[in-house]
């Protein structure tokens, strides 16, 4: 696994997907190179959907961007 360079990757910011992972089963969102969106996360090993799927080889996604987690005391 590649680690960022800074040992930091931030949340609400897009990330090279190649040269950064988030932390181990962290749900993000993916863009890939077809333009498509989804969720998904990385397994330590390799890209998974939200499900826990593997996604296809062709499939890996070329950016990804870190949301805050949902926080049901937080909805107004």
């Amino acid at each position: 696994m590649i680690k960022p360079m800074n040992n930091t990757i931030t949340t609400n910011e897009w990330h090279d997907a190649i040269m950064n992972k988030p932390l181990k089963d962290r749900l993000v969102l993916c863009r890939f190179s077809d333009g498509h969106f989804n969720v998904c996360k990385h397994n330590g090993m390799y890209w998974v959907g939200q499900h826990g799927s593997r996604l296809l080889i062709p499939d890996e996604p070329t950016h990804f961007y870190i949301f805050d987690k949902f926080n049901e005391n937080e909805i107004i």
